[in-house]
């Protein structure tokens, strides 16, 4: 029954990892993965600089997102949510 938070979880935690990587410029211009865009790919200054924002962005939303899936796992574990009754 919590496997789907879980996943949620698990999958904003590998977002907000691969965020904090475009933030701190980890990411190479490539083809796969980073904000790719014609003009971010037209060069390494656009290409990081784009990388940075967007992580940024990126990253405080999975942060925000993955406390929000942690407070109702919590609480669905103490059994907060009485729905059945």
């Amino acid at each position: 029954m919590y496997i789907i938070y879980w996943i949620f979880l698990i999958t904003f935690l590998v977002v907000a990892i691969s965020a904090y990587l475009m933030y701190k410029g980890k990411f190479k211009r490539n083809i796969i993965g980073g904000y790719r865009t014609t003009r971010a790919m037209k060069n390494d200054r656009n290409w990081y600089y784009a990388n940075k924002l967007s992580g940024k962005f990126t990253l405080i939303i999975s942060i925000i997102i993955v406390i929000f899936y942690s407070i109702i796992l919590i609480l669905k574990y103490l059994n907060c949510f009485n729905i059945n009754k």
